[in-house]
């Protein structure tokens, strides 16, 4: 229960913050060979004040959050209109191809994929966006990753649909159904 570089952590009462964690109910001393802290009682921490309603209001909050997400990506993130565009094709022809239920899945989940790595980047680079935008190395880093992740996405798509619905949709096209 170290913490580099960091030394002298305030005593509240029975609370010790180590390492921006607040840990209630501890004692805390060395062992009896003097060379670190022992643990003697750990409470749970008290519940956030944020968490909000429960029960059925729960659900219907969260639900408005999602669909207010899911308008914000369309309205303010291009590649993700792009991409629904994208699924939009993708989703009716997976529906009408003939092939077995679990490839069909895997068709729908290679684009579902793509669409949920998107929310994740935009979300990423929305975040670091409100620390600044002067170009910081950490933040490019962290953007560029988010980057990559989506093009993994669209691999693993490109692939899925090519392994799969290629050969089906070449033999309906050349009319032998």
């Amino acid at each position: 229960m170290t913490c580099e570089g960091r030394q002298g952590f305030p005593n509240e009462g029975n609370r010790r913050r180590k390492c921006g964690v607040v840990l209630q109910g501890v004692r805390a001393g060395s062992d009896e060979t003097g060379r670190g802290i022992r643990i003697v009682h750990v409470t749970e921490p008290p519940e956030s004040p944020h968490q909000g309603r429960r029960g059925l209001r729960r659900l219907l909050n969260v639900l408005s959050y999602s669909l207010s997400g899911l308008r914000l990506a369309f309205r303010h993130e291009s590649a993700f209109r792009q991409e629904i565009a994208l699924a939009a094709v993708l989703i009716p022809i997976a529906c009408l191809i003939d092939v077995s239920a679990a490839k069909r899945a895997l068709l729908f989940v290679s684009v579902l994929l793509v669409l949920l790595i998107e929310l994740l980047n935009s979300s990423l680079e929305a975040a670091v966006d409100t620390i600044g935008l002067d170009t910081h190395q950490l933040a490019k880093r962290a953007k560029d990753l988010g980057s990559a992740a989506v093009l993994v996405a669209l691999v693993m798509l490109a692939t899925t649909w090519g392994l799969i619905a290629t050969s089906v949709l070449l033999w309906l096209w050349r009319g032998e159904a």
